[in-house]
C-alpha cells in the first residue's frame, strides 16, 4: 500500500532520464514541477496533487517542510526532520519509520507549493493530519478507504 516515497515511482532508463531532467531544471532554472504518484504522504499529499519545487540553500531549510531528494531510484517529497551533520533526515507522514539519511548534495529543493484539483494545498503538518497520519502507519485499512473517497481527479471528471 505505501510504496514508501511520494513522488515519481520510477524504473530504468525512462525515468533516470527524467529524475535527472527535473534535477537540471531545479539547478538551472531553480524551479520544477512535479505529480505526485505515491502514497507516503498521505493525508497531506495524495496521489494526482501537483507539486511546485523552489531551489532554496540548506541554511533555509527547517524541520517541518516538504523537500525532495534525489534518492539512488527515485525522487522522493517528505517532510524534513531534522539536519544531522551533512545528512538530511526525512519521512513520509504515513510511514512509521524516517528515510535512510540522505545526503546534502541529492537535496535539490523544497516543495512550496500544491495543487489539488485545482486548489491550494496547505502543507503545514498540522493536528488533524498528525492524527490521521499516525492512524494511516497503523492501518493499510484505513489508508485505503481514506485514498478511496479521496481518488485524484481523471481525465473528463
Amino acid at each position: 500500500m505505501k510504496p514508501g516515497l511520494a513522488v515519481l515511482e520510477v524504473s530504468e532508463p525512462r525515468e533516470a532520464a527524467q529524475r535527472a531532467l527535473v534535477a537540471d531544471l531545479l539547478h538551472n532554472f531553480g524551479e520544477a514541477t512535479l505529480k505526485v504518484t505515491g502514497t507516503s504522504m498521505i493525508p497531506s499529499l495524495l496521489p494526482g496533487d501537483t507539486l511546485v519545487i523552489k531551489s532554496r540553500p540548506l541554511s533555509e531549510l527547517r524541520a517541518g517542510q516538504v523537500v525532495l531528494c534525489l534518492r539512488p531510484d527515485t525522487l522522493a517529497a517528505h517532510r524534513l526532520v531534522r539536519r544531522d551533520g551533512l545528512h538530511l533526515i526525512t519521512r513520509g507522514d504515513s510511514l512509521a519509520r524516517p528515510d535512510p539519511a540522505v545526503r546534502q548534495d541529492q537535496f535539490l529543493g523544497v516543495v512550496v507549493a500544491a495543487v489539488r484539483r485545482g486548489r491550494a494545498v496547505d502543507l503545514r503538518f498540522t493536528f488533524g493530519r498528525r492524527m490521521a497520519a499516525w492512524l494511516f502507519r497503523r492501518s493499510d485499512l484505513a489508508a485505503r478507504v481514506y485514498l478511496r473517497f479521496n481518488r485524484p481527479q481523471t481525465a473528463g471528471e
